[in-house]
């Protein structure tokens, strides 16, 4: 599966409490994919991310090729107990699928 979450940041001033998020949720897009690797992946950053955008994901080799497809690619090394942190509405999204099932 392929998440796809859109958002702006929010500023520092216009945050909630202490479990606000440092971005705020556009839209969700979720993509069941046979494999996670780079041409797959690319393939959804084709089809359903701007060109133009900025994209932000941790550092998965499969996640390689996203910087052909957008304007800037920013890849962080996220230990597994910071995944919530770097990436939140990503962590939700599938924390909230797996609800589902």
């Amino acid at each position: 599966m392929v998440v796809i979450a859109s958002c702006e940041p929010v500023p520092e001033d216009k945050r909630g409490g202490k479990h606000s998020k440092p971005t705020e949720l556009k839209y969700v897009k979720m993509t069941v994919v046979d494999d996670l690797e780079a041409g797959t992946i690319a393939a959804v950053a084709r089809s359903d991310i701007d060109p133009s955008s900025t994209v932000v994901t941790d550092a998965y080799a499969g996640n390689n090729r996203i910087k052909e497809k957008v304007a800037r690619h920013i890849k962080q090394v996220v230990p597994g107990d910071q995944a919530g942190k770097v990436l939140p509405w990503v962590q939700i999204a599938i924390s909230n699928a797996k609800r589902q099932f």
